[in-house]
C-alpha cells in the first residue's frame, strides 16, 4: 500500500492511498463473502461471491458497498501508518471503482484533532449515590436462571387487549389481494404495541377483546431496495381474531428446582446468596462506570474555547448514520426506531447534539489531562484495555485490532482510559441521595 498527506484546508488532512492490484482482487473476494454471508446470499460451491453478490443486489449497490469497505478499512491502516491524530470518520471518494488485479486510488479527508486546554487541571467533584441490589433485582436475575422452564398459559384475569400484551392471534394479511404468508397465520403469537407492527395496526388491536373479529387496512412500510432505501409504504387489509391473552408462569423456585437447575446450589437459600454476590457484583461495575463517566462529563465542562463547528457537525453525521446502521440492522425505519426510543424529532436532534458536545467535551478533556500529566500508553495500559473489550479473549482482540491496522484507536481509548483512571483515584466522590446525580449512565 502506497500512502502520502497533505494539508486541505484549516484542520484537515487529505490522504491518499493507493492498494495494489493483488490486495485489491483478494480484498473484492473477502467482502463478497462477507456480504453475501450478512444479506444471506447462498453462494454455490466453486461460484464467485462476488458474481452472486452482483446477481442479488445488483451491479450498482455491489460496486458501493465493496468500495466502501475497501476505503473504510484501507484509511485506517493509512492512518495509523501516517501517525495522525483524527476527530470524526473520514469522508472517502474514488474517481474510479475496484477492480479485479487493478491498482485502486481514493482520497480520504480527515479532520485533524484539535487541542484545548483546561481551566482548571485539579481534581473534580461529583456527587454518585451508591446502587443498593432491591428485590427486583434477585427477582429479574431468577426470572433470567428460569426461563427455560417457563410455560405459557392463559390469562384468566381480564379478557380485553392492552399494549404490552403477548396475545395469540389469527392474522389474514394480504396486499393487492395476496396472501402475505410470511405473516398470515391461524395460530400467531403477538406482542402489542412493541413496534414489531406499524402502530396503525397496534390501535386496532388495543381494546380488542378475546373471541373478537376486527377487519381494517393499515400502511406497512415498503421493500428496501438494492440501495438500502426504504420503499414506500404499501396499504395492507387485515383480518384478526384475538384468540387469547397470554401469560408466562414461572415454576415454584423450590430447594429441588434448585438443585436440578443451578450447578453448585442444592437450596434455595444456598442460590440466593449466589444471586445476591452477582446482583451486588454487577450494581459495583454499574457504580464504577458511572463515576468514570460522571468525573470526565465533568472535566469536559471546563474545556476553555468552543467547540469547531465543522467537526461538531461531521460527529453529528456519524452519530446519525450509526443510528441509520442500527435501524436497518433491526428492520426497522429510522422514525420507527426513534419511536421505539421514545422520542419525537425535536427531542432526538436534540438528544443527538447533546450526546455529540458531552463526547467531544470529554475527548478533548481527558487529552488535555493525559497532555499536562505528560502521560504515555504503556504495554500494562494495553492489556487492560483489551481486558475491558474482550475478557479471557484479550489475545484474539489485540490480534484483531493489529491485522485490521487499527491500532491507533485503541492507543486512543488507552489513553483516555488512563486519564479516566487518574481522575478517579483524585476525584471528591460524594452519594448523597437528594442530590441530583452527577453520573451519566
Amino acid at each position: 500500500m502506497k500512502v502520502s498527506k497533505k494539508k486541505a484546508g484549516e484542520g484537515k488532512t487529505r490522504v491518499t492511498v493507493t492498494v495494489e492490484g493483488s490486495d485489491v482482487t483478494d480484498q473484492i473476494d473477502n467482502y463478497s463473502q462477507q456480504f453475501c454471508t450478512a444479506l444471506g446470499i447462498e453462494v454455490a460451491e466453486g461460484s464467485w461471491a462476488h458474481s452472486e453478490l452482483t446477481a442479488a443486489a445488483g451491479a450498482d449497490a455491489t460496486r458501493k458497498m465493496i468500495d466502501d469497505a475497501i476505503m473504510k478499512d484501507n484509511a485506517e491502516i493509512a492512518i495509523t501508518m501516517l501517525d495522525l491524530d483524527i476527530i470524526a470518520a473520514p469522508r472517502y471518494f474514488a474517481e474510479k471503482s475496484a477492480r479485479e488485479g487493478e491498482d485502486f486510488t481514493f482520497e480520504a479527508v480527515v479532520f485533524d484533532k484539535p487541542q484545548f486546554e483546561l481551566s482548571d487541571y485539579g481534581p473534580v467533584t461529583v456527587n454518585v449515590p451508591d446502587l443498593e441490589v432491591t428485590e427486583d433485582d434477585i427477582q429479574y436475575l431468577i426470572a433470567r436462571d428460569a426461563q427455560g422452564d417457563v410455560h405459557v398459559d392463559t390469562l384468566t384475569d381480564r379478557n380485553t387487549v392492552q399494549a404490552g400484551d403477548d396475545i395469540e392471534m389469527s392474522l389474514l394479511a394480504t396486499q393487492y389481494g395476496e396472501v402475505l404468508d410470511d405473516i398470515s397465520s391461524d395460530s400467531r403469537r403477538y406482542t402489542v404495541g412493541v413496534k414489531l407492527m406499524p402502530a396503525e395496526f397496534d390501535k386496532h388491536i388495543i381494546g380488542m377483546k378475546v373471541g373478537d373479529t376486527a377487519e381494517f387496512d393499515f400502511m406497512m412500510p415498503g421493500a428496501i431496495d438494492e440501495q438500502g432505501n426504504q420503499g414506500q409504504p404499501v396499504s395492507t387489509h387485515a383480518t384478526i381474531t384475538v384468540k387469547r391473552i397470554l401469560k408466562n408462569v414461572m415454576p415454584d423456585i423450590t430447594d429441588e428446582w434448585v438443585a436440578e437447575h443451578i450447578p453448585g446450589c442444592n437450596t434455595y437459600d444456598e442460590y440466593r446468596a449466589k444471586l445476591e454476590d452477582e446482583a451486588a457484583h454487577e450494581k459495583a461495575m454499574q457504580h464504577r462506570q458511572s463515576v468514570a463517566s460522571a468525573c470526565a462529563a465533568a472535566l469536559g465542562e471546563r474545556i476553555v474555547g468552543d467547540l469547531p463547528d465543522d467537526i461538531f457537525q461531521a460527529c453529528l453525521e456519524d452519530l446519525k448514520e450509526q443510528f441509520t446502521t442500527e435501524a436497518r440492522q433491526m428492520h426497522m425505519t429510522v422514525d420507527e426506531y426513534r419511536e421505539q426510543l421514545g422520542l419525537n424529532p425535536q427531542q432526538f436532534s436534540m438528544a443527538t447534539m447533546f450526546q455529540v458536545e458531552a463526547q467531544l467535551r470529554q475527548t478533548f478533556a481527558l487529552e488535555a489531562l493525559a497532555r499536562k500529566l505528560e502521560m504515555e500508553v504503556e504495554e500494562e495500559d494495553y492489556d487492560k484495555l483489551y481486558g475491558l473489550i474482550a475478557p479471557g479473549h484479550e489475545g484474539l482482540a489485540q490480534a484483531q485490532f493489529e491485522r485490521n491496522g487499527r491500532t491507533f484507536v485503541v492507543t486512543e481509548a488507552a489513553l483516555h482510559a488512563k486519564a479516566n483512571q487518574y481522575l478517579m483515584d483524585h476525584a471528591v466522590i460524594t452519594n448523597d441521595k437528594d442530590k441530583p446525580s452527577d453520573a451519566y449512565i
